[in-house]
């Protein structure tokens, strides 16, 4: 990583030569930067002592109820202050926001360090306005970029570039996915992760040599996007805590909590993780909701596109610094224009509609529209089917049709059917249909627990655990478990 990755064309661009001081009350137009006179300012009362000095607020970005919109950038062209602030009012307050006492020339970027200048943390270098009618546009700058540097499929280019648009407003919504490609060694994960991380907010690019205490402080420093690829740390007793993030890090106001040293003691903190995440790795998570949290893109094994560059050229940071320039004015100018939206896919897994509902709210391509709920509604399918809760409704349902279909030969054996299940027959059989589509048995105590769950009151008796199973409440459990035969 170098300075050029973080910042390669900003050396060639012109200090800003805005001079006029903006007060609280004052509405710009359009896109504000930080003046040098406004930076001395603010450093000489951060250099007070004692009962003068007045609290400074660093903050790395900001949204206030009072209409503001902050974001830092970074100039390293400017030595003396290399990140200083873009900022917009778009005319009114919002009804959502900080609410602290702020005044704009009494925050503070923060402070110019390694992680910033070596490109771990890639920021836009100025804010270049993208109205609400030019998204289209953008985009149509965005899937080429994408195109050119990534052999994935058209369908996925449009995907790649939707989520990109929505991590710079990700802050409108209240859960968001996270976007993964699953694929094996020597697949394409680096550069999955360099050329989306390279568009998207405020991205951390997370190697293999950070460490998990950095990435917590880094994620809870910037509120960004984080670009990870879990095979540096799968196998690994940092594994767990990096599982932790991303079961808290999909919802905002869960953070995750750490203990820190303090002296020679612990003391719990708080780090807000809650943001958009970029994954790679070689395998599905085994924790169903954590899976079920992504968009994850499996690529089929062929060969590599002629067009695709085996190595990243020079200009590719440039083209990403022009496009987070105008990623940054696009969020500045439509930030408060986002809308969610969530009626059109009502009809889907609680979940799925959950994540779905932020890039659905973001694109305005109707095309898309229908083939993103396409994706959406098949990704439920599949991704019920794989669920454990599936293969035990499945069981139970077959177990029933055979008690069902052999009521002729209890007639001729003068004997009632029986009218409950064993546990441990429901188990049996769902691991039998486990192990015919590869994968692993499942044990009585978690058959237990997944019955009681769906409502079922297994009680013991001395054929085992034992429950009745309840024709109308199996015929909905099939429904919502269960995928078609045509699906």
């Amino acid at each position: 990583m170098t300075e050029d990755r973080a910042n390669p064309a900003s050396s060639n661009a012109k200090p800003s030569g805005q001079s006029d001081t903006v007060l609280v009350g004052e509405v710009p137009c359009g896109i504000q930067e930080s003046t040098d006179e406004q930076l001395e300012s603010v450093s000489a009362e951060d250099e007070k002592e004692g009962a003068e000095r007045e609290a400074l607020l660093r903050v790395t970005s900001l949204v206030h109820r009072n209409g503001w919109l902050v974001e830092t950038v970074y100039k390293p062209e400017d030595e003396k202050w290399p990140l200083r602030f873009n900022y917009y009012h778009p005319g009114k307050r919002r009804a959502f926001g900080s609410s602290i006492p702020f005044d704009i020339n009494k925050i503070k970027p923060p402070l110019l360090d390694d992680m910033v200048r070596h490109g771990v943390v890639l920021l836009p270098s100025k804010g270049i306005p993208v109205p609400a009618a030019d998204q289209a546009a953008l985009l149509d700058r965005l899937i080429p970029f994408v195109h050119r540097y990534l052999d994935i499929p058209p369908f996925w280019e449009k995907m790649v570039a939707h989520y990109v648009l929505m991590t710079w407003v990700y802050d409108r919504f209240t859960a968001v996915p996270y976007l993964r490609l699953v694929s094996e060694h020597g697949t394409g994960k680096s550069r999955f992760l360099q050329v989306v991380g390279a568009l998207c907010y405020k991205s951390v690019i997370c190697g293999g040599s950070v460490s998990v205490s950095s990435i917590f402080r880094l994620t809870d420093q910037w509120h960004g996007t984080l670009a990870l690829d879990e095979c540096d740390f799968n196998q690994s007793n940092e594994w767990m805590e990096i599982v932790r993030l991303l079961n808290c890090g999909y919802m905002a106001g869960l953070p995750a909590v750490r203990a820190e040293s303090v002296g020679r003691s612990f003391a719990p903190r708080a780090f807000h993780v809650f943001g958009p995440k970029i994954l790679a790795g070689r395998h599905r998570f085994t924790d169903s909701a954590l899976e079920s949290r992504c968009l994850t893109y499996t690529p089929e094994e062929r060969k590599l596109r002629d067009d695709i560059p085996r190595q990243l050229p020079a200009g590719f940071w440039d083209e990403a610094l022009a496009l987070r320039n105008q990623l940054l004015g696009w969020r500045f100018e439509n930030f408060d224009t986002i809308r969610v939206d969530e009626s059109p896919l009502l009809h889907l897994d609680p979940r799925l509609a959950q994540i779905g509902t932020t890039i659905y709210s973001v694109t305005k391509d109707e095309v898309f529209r229908e083939e993103f709920l396409r994706f959406l509604s098949d990704f439920g399918q599949e991704d019920r089917a794989e669920r454990p809760q599936s293969v035990v409704v499945e069981a139970i349902r077959d177990l029933s049709a055979e008690i069902e279909g052999n009521r002729d030969m209890y007639a001729q054996m003068n004997t009632e059917p029986p009218n409950y299940l064993t546990v441990k027959a429901v188990s049996d059989r769902a691991s039998a249909l486990i192990g015919e589509r590869g994968g692993n048995p499942i044990g009585p105590k978690r058959v237990g627990g997944i019955l009681r769950s769906m409502g079922f009151k297994p009680q013991r008796a001395r054929e085992g655990y034992k429950f009745s199973p309840d024709p109308k409440r199996i015929e909905e459990l099939v429904g919502k478990y269960v995928p078609k035969p045509e699906e």
